[in-house]
């Protein structure tokens, strides 16, 4: 009776679990009610604002037409500052806004660049695990050779 070698059966890739699955298990997040809700604070903080100007306005041109605001640069003294900051603060909120969008955009791209790192090194770990030692010895060693001579 002739007896064979059992052949070793290859090892299946383990597909690892993608970063942010690993940090949400458990935790539901729901990015777009955060967009929307940005949304809704920049259109309330907008809308708060404009009317702010508008009432400050009206009684600007009341109080020019029955006090001494009577020139252009007494108006302007006093609502410029107004002015200022209110446009100073939206500014900011929008600003901040655009850049926690684009940070967060970038954080998912690096988390979906590491997953796909992580399933390559597995797979590569996977075959590593299933080849002839002595041939991926050679393969080792020409790849040295090959280094070496761009090097």
């Amino acid at each position: 009776m002739a007896e064979t070698t059992p052949t070793p059966e290859p090892v299946p890739a383990t597909q690892p679990e993608t970063p942010s699955e690993e940090k949400t298990k458990g935790v539901t997040t729901d990015k777009p009610s955060i967009e929307i809700a940005r949304i809704k604070y920049a259109f309330w903080l907008g809308l708060i604002g404009f009317s702010l100007t508008l009432i400050l306005a009206c009684v600007l041109a009341g109080l020019s037409i029955w006090t001494e605001f009577k020139d252009a640069q007494a108006v302007t003294a006093v609502i410029s500052p107004f002015l200022t900051v209110l446009g100073t603060l939206v500014g900011a909120f929008f600003g901040l806004q655009i850049g926690a969008s684009q940070t967060a955009q970038l954080n998912n791209q690096v988390e979906e660049a590491n997953a796909r790192a992580d399933d390559a090194n597995a797979r590569a770990q996977s075959f590593a695990a299933a080849a002839d030692p002595v041939k991926l010895n050679e393969a080792v060693e020409a790849f040295k050779t090959l280094t070496n001579k761009r090097g």
